[in-house]
């Protein structure tokens, strides 16, 4: 055995810094193949286990592990100030008013996640050791262990049958709208399970078939970016979103860990088509407006700004929707001029 793992303490609670370990576990690489497996199998889950510092951006895999549990669910304020606090109460009342259904329906998504979680430490763990054992029977024993059950929790027994069939009668009255709803991340769920068994095993993977999968992956990370999705999931969809939310978040934490893994970049993300516009600026706007507000706050000085808006020729619906959008704005030190067509 070497000599350096004779050297380490019992416990592995020394206090030798991330970058010692790193001069170790790259002094034991130098080595002969498989001389120094178990010194460099420990050493390296020691770095791993040490904290980054506070300030240190989180990894993808860590990220992903914070947003395994699809049902810890949070509805952020709107940012619009025509009607927001009423856009609030109902995307509040919706996801947190129904929250046990919702929870027993993404419930097996959630030991889904926590399995593909599993799974992912492994392969990174092969990688940062540089061993290219097959791992693709241990894989598959985990991604195919059963999760637990969708019917619904374990509840008391005088409660157990009204609950059992209040969950029934709900998914069979939305089944219009959860089918195509679930679809795409159950399309994900398999191509995350395929893709897992192909990194497992021996060789190195394709370069080519990784980017490809990876690519694939992103584009079916946001499950309501469904094309051809029913009317009434489209109209559902700002709710639905609120629910789906740290799902999205994890499929796409999750799908970048694998990048790392398999050496390949995420594609960049593409402009969204005109049709899925408003889907996009649900993702994107509280975190602008967020970064707006903040800065806004910060503002030693806040000028008054004049609006000059011409109606000659406007559309009223139009002309409507842009007064709307002026009185949505944070910054609260404006005015408007509307000029009539006789100037």
């Amino acid at each position: 055995m070497s000599t350096l793992f004779q050297s380490m303490p019992e416990g592995g609670h020394a206090s030798t810094s991330a970058a010692e370990l790193a001069e170790q576990i790259a002094a034991l690489r130098a080595g002969p193949d498989g001389a120094n497996a178990p010194a460099l199998a420990v050493l390296t889950e020691r770095l791993r286990t040490l904290a980054p510092p506070a300030n240190a951006a989180l990894s993808p895999l860590v990220a992903a592990a914070r947003l395994a549990v699809p049902f810890e669910f949070s509805v952020p304020p709107s940012h619009r100030a025509a009607g927001g606090q009423w856009v609030t109460a109902a995307k509040r009342a919706f996801v947190l008013g129904l929250r046990p259904l919702h929870v027993e329906l993404l419930r097996p998504q959630g030991a889904f996640n926590q399995r593909v979680l599993r799974v992912l430490e492994r392969l990174e763990s092969r990688r940062d050791q540089g061993r290219r054992e097959d791992l693709t029977a241990w894989v598959r024993a985990q991604l195919d262990a059963e999760g637990p059950p969708a019917e619904g929790p374990t509840v008391s027994a005088p409660v157990a049958r009204p609950w059992k069939l209040a969950w029934h009668a709900w998914r069979r009255a939305l089944k219009p709208v959860l089918e195509p709803l679930l679809a795409r991340q159950a399309e994900w769920n398999a191509l995350m399970r395929e893709t897992l068994l192909s990194v497992a095993a021996e060789g190195p993977p394709d370069v080519v078939d990784a980017t490809h999968r990876v690519a694939r992956l992103v584009a079916l990370a946001w499950p309501l970016a469904r094309p051809g999705l029913p009317r009434s999931v489209r109209a559902s969809a700002p709710l639905w979103g609120e629910v789906l939310r740290r799902q999205s978040r994890f499929n796409g934490e999750a799908v970048v860990a694998l990048a790392a893994i398999l050496g390949v970049r995420t594609p960049p993300p593409a402009l969204p088509a005109l049709e899925d516009f408003h889907d996009w600026c649900t993702l994107r706007e509280p975190a602008d407006v967020n970064a707006a507000r903040n800065a806004l706050e910060r503002l030693p000085h806040r000028p008054r700004l004049s609006l000059v808006v011409s109606t000659a020729g406007a559309c009223p619906s139009h002309l409507r929707e842009c007064l709307a959008s002026v009185e949505a704005q944070l910054y609260p030190q404006w005015e408007l001029v509307v000029v009539g067509p006789e100037g």
